[in-house]
């Protein structure tokens, strides 16, 4: 165990990753400094692999938090950073042993979508058998 760990009040677990944005910032521009949808996807994606209607739709999502002053829209490079960690993408490997981290599978998995559909054509036969009952 190292020192932190054996800290009081830490419960046993290592310290939080510090809050450091993944990408460089500019000079005179801190990571709380509101910027415009347009530049701020200029600086935090610069091979252009994104634009700033990308940035509203993952505020719409919920995974991106927006300011609006005078009718336009504001972002900081801190909050695109924990969008990008609100939508980073875990792989599910099998692990081995007993230890080993449970990976949550997304909820949109093929089979779910099987059982979705299996139940609602079940649903829609029952509808069809109550009709003819009524009709008798």
């Amino acid at each position: 165990m190292t020192n932190d760990e054996n800290e009081p009040g830490t419960g046993g677990r290592p310290p939080p990753e510090p809050d450091v944005l993944t990408f460089p910032c500019p000079p005179g521009i801190h990571p709380d400094t509101p910027l415009r949808l347009s530049k701020a996807v200029v600086i935090a994606f610069p091979d252009g692999s994104l634009k700033p209607s990308t940035l509203m739709t993952e505020h719409q999502r919920g995974n991106l938090e927006l300011e609006k002053i005078g009718g336009r829209w504001f972002v900081t490079l801190r909050a695109i950073n924990e969008m990008r960690k609100k939508c980073r993408v875990v792989v599910n490997r099998p692990g081995s042993g007993s230890d080993s981290e449970q990976v949550v599978r997304p909820y949109t998995s093929s089979s779910t979508e099987a059982e979705r559909s299996a139940r609602a054509a079940a649903l829609m036969r029952a509808e069809r058998l109550k009709k003819r009952l009524r009709a008798t």
